[in-house]
């Protein structure tokens, strides 16, 4: 770049266009530096509807050649047989050495969407990349979000005029020969990538608004893919409603935020959050002091429909608040849909209220916090995490074990673990970010110990076998309920509660994980636990590998 600069310089001199001259063709030449995009399509070009569903197996494709509709930008694509692929036999696999090698599916446009593919890397020594590409113009014009084995992230990228720039990393162990699942999903401007189901990047970037779908690699990355799915979202054009009462916009939510008088934040599948830690309480169970992160988080979460709002939350109650709470949240055509505990001996007695409304979002935002101003729930903005160094737990063998990435929040250490299949409310899809995720927290109480509490979510023939699980395990079951009332399919929760070695309940919780159709962990194995961590008494072989599934519960991709 120096010598194209210098040499520009020496041209315009001799040709005397003074300073200015050679200043704008400096600059000039350093804006070449990145790629200028190409728009072609826009969301009122898309010929995907809401709601239509495009799937690729590879299965009935040549082996040998591309599938159907395909078009190659770069690399060595073909179908081929791969043993273990997800669904046998074929799979679609990039083996040669490119830049950047990526192919589309198909001609369908899609604005919004949710695009998902299995995908296994093999070999190279460069990269060991595997990436989709969304909102695709042209082979130098599309988003791409890409795992590396290599790398150990997942990135967000956009490439623009034949050049990439990176948008947001995010840290994720990707493994090397084994088949994994990325996906993203993209609403509006908003962009997020999963990893095995974990959110593990998100960002926003507008630069392109549709485009068509496709698959990536990287430089010598040998990787196959299997079940690729794509399913188109609302679209933006769909979310503008025509009501005299417009709801905000999916990125301003603050007349909601001033309706609540505190600030939220976006969370997975387009959810604007706000969480509430009844912090003024001091809540015992046995010599166990509760933290707010533990079991004493009330939640209020809303999601924009076409013509609506919907809002669903956990308030955390003292028994003198329930009822004036109530009461409140029926005068603003708020719905109670559950009121009871969550767990046991605690000391004073906590509540649960669980809520659903539509409407307005802010009207009912009004109501929220109208009544919850008859409580004591602060609503000042909560202190920041504490850092993970702090817990005294080794929280990367509780990942492992767990088979999911924890956080650590206030001195809690977190999981969040969606279900597979979609849980509907009529016809909006509630995402795992509005309380349809298991959840199981572990709370550090000294010597390698723990207390935990959460809620598994359940279909009515997982209850028992996970509720045997826990048992087994020396986890106490402290309740079993609902928390709404229209969702398909029914759920139950499921809340427990322990104190002991952390490890030692890591791998009870797993046990009991397996007999539910969550969505798959990035590993199956369970580390050993060692022998002196095993109580004489207990019977139960922590060393086994996870059971198969025994909820009869197809997996949804």
């Amino acid at each position: 770049m120096k010598r194209i600069a210098d040499k520009a310089t020496k041209v315009l001199s001799k040709r005397s266009l003074g300073w200015m001259g050679i200043l704008f063709a400096v600059l000039a030449l350093a804006g070449c530096s990145g790629g200028q995009p190409s728009v072609r399509y826009h969301p009122d070009d898309r010929t995907a509807q809401p709601g239509t569903k495009l799937q690729w197996n590879f299965d009935t494709d040549s082996v040998g050649g591309l599938p159907k509709d395909a078009e190659v930008f770069n690399g060595t694509w073909a179908v081929r047989v791969e043993a273990d692929t997800p669904s046998p036999p074929n799979a679609l696999c990039q083996t040669g050495t490119a830049e950047f090698p990526a192919l589309t599916l198909g001609d369908t446009v899609f604005a919004d969407l949710v695009l998902s593919t299995r995908f296994k890397p093999i070999s190279g020594h460069e990269d060991q990349a595997a990436g989709l590409i969304f909102r695709v113009q042209d082979k130098d014009n599309y988003y791409i979000l890409r795992a590396n084995a290599l790398e150990n992230n997942v990135v967000i990228f956009k490439y623009a005029g034949g050049q990439r720039s990176s948008i947001k990393e995010g840290s994720a162990k990707v493994a090397s020969g084994q088949w994994q699942e990325l996906k993203v999903e993209v609403a509006g401007n908003h962009i997020e990538g999963y990893l095995n189901g974990q959110l593990v990047v998100e960002a926003a970037d507008g630069t392109y608004k549709a485009g068509k779908v496709g698959l990536w690699t990287k430089a010598d990355s040998v990787t196959c893919f299997d079940n690729v799915e794509v399913r188109a979202g609302t679209g933006s054009q769909q979310q503008t409603s025509m009501t005299s009462q417009p709801q905000p916009s999916a990125t301003d939510w603050s007349p909601v935020e001033q309706a609540m008088g505190k600030p939220g934040a976006m969370q997975p599948g387009d959810v604007f959050k706000f969480s509430l830690p009844r912090s003024d309480l001091v809540v015992k169970v046995g010599e166990v002091q509760i933290k707010p992160a533990l079991a004493l988080g009330s939640w209020v979460a809303f999601k924009k429909m076409s013509k609506e709002t919907v809002v669903m939350g956990d308030f955390v109650l003292t028994g003198d608040e329930v009822s004036v709470v109530m009461t409140r949240l029926q005068q603003g055509s708020i719905e109670p849909t559950a009121v009871h505990n969550h767990v046991l001996g605690e000391s004073p007695r906590v509540m649960y209220m669980h809520i659903h409304g539509r409407g307005d979002a802010v009207a009912m935002a009004e109501t929220i916090h109208a009544a919850l101003a008859l409580t004591k729930t602060p609503f000042a903005t909560s202190a920041s995490n504490t850092p993970a160094q702090e817990l005294e737990m080794d929280t990367k063998q509780l990942d492992q074990i767990i088979g999911y990435s924890g956080k650590v929040n206030n001195g809690v250490y977190q999981f969040s673990i969606p279900r597979s299949e979609k849980i509907m409310d009529g016809e909006m899809e509630i995402p795992p970010s509005m309380g349809t995720a298991t959840a199981i927290n572990f709370q550090p109480t000294g010597e390698g110990k723990a207390a935990i509490t959460g809620d598994f979510v359940l279909i009515a023939n997982e209850v028992n076998p996970a509720m045997r699980a826990l048992r087994e395990n020396g986890i106490e079951v402290t309740a079993l309920h609902s928390h709404m009332l229209t969702e398909e399919p029914h759920l139950f929760f499921m809340h427990f509660w322990a104190n002991d070695d952390a490890i030692k309940l890591a791998h009870g919780l797993r046990t009991a994980l397996d007999k539910t159709n969550s969505v798959k962990p990035a590993k199956s194995e369970i580390i050993p636990i060692s022998t002196s961590k095993k109580e004489e008494d207990n019977e139960v072989d922590y060393t086994r590998e996870s059971e198969s599934r025994s909820s009869g519960v197809s997996v949804a991709d």
